[in-house]
């Protein structure tokens, strides 16, 4: 070379498209399991609210010939103890949570 003459070599930045790809992959499967998750956990939470609305307004109307005062009054502090709750702490809960508290309340209502 001559004098003040600079050599410049590349560099050759590998990129592995397939790791990529794989990575690019997981990412979107972690994404739609959790898309799935948060849909099912709406989906529980609205089943909650729905069986709460539903079952004070059959125990005010029809259903209150075929329970007693006492299981009715009960049932009732029960129902309108989970509205409170979902309205309140257990607005942003995790599926079980909601999945857990209809089943307990289905068993009060379905002895």
């Amino acid at each position: 070379g001559s004098p003040g003459a600079c050599t410049v070599t590349p560099v050759a930045a590998e990129v592995d498209l397939n790791e990529e790809v794989r990575r690019a992959q997981k990412v979107e499967a972690e994404l739609s399991d959790l898309d799935s998750q948060v849909q099912k956990t709406a989906e529980s939470k609205n089943a909650l609210e729905s069986y709460v609305i539903e079952m004070k307004g059959r125990l005010q109307r029809e259903d209150a010939e075929y329970i007693t005062a006492e299981d009715r009054e009960a049932f009732l502090q029960a129902l309108q103890a989970t509205e409170d709750w979902l309205y309140d702490e257990g607005d942003d809960e995790e599926l079980a949570a909601y999945v857990a508290k209809l089943n307990a309340l289905k068993e009060l209502g379905n002895p």
